[in-house]
């Protein structure tokens, strides 16, 4: 989910580069690989802090140790560049 998610914020902000409306974007991504990641982007009820997200990819990167991983990788410096680490994860979207 932590990787559909930043590959959701990247998806959207080409959308938004080439001024495709947010909400008609999110309706086309939903017909596609990423669908399960618009739910929890747009959800309003859900808490996942950033910083408990970020443990948890630091996690997943330290049992990958030197393999390359980069979509992982650049999730990983998504959510260490979040603003408000006590925000929902959705809030990197």
């Amino acid at each position: 989910m932590l990787t559909g998610l930043a590959a959701l914020a990247d998806t959207l902000a080409v959308a938004s580069a080439v001024g495709v409306d947010r909400d008609a974007a999110l309706e086309l991504i939903k017909a596609g690989p990423l669908v399960g990641a618009v739910p929890r982007a747009v959800s309003k009820g859900a808490v996942f802090p950033v910083s408990l997200a970020e443990r948890d990819m630091g996690l997943a990167l330290a049992e990958l140790g030197n393999a390359p991983a980069p979509v992982a990788r650049a999730t990983a410096r998504a959510l260490h560049d979040a603003r408000d680490r006590s925000a929902d994860l959705a809030s990197i979207v």
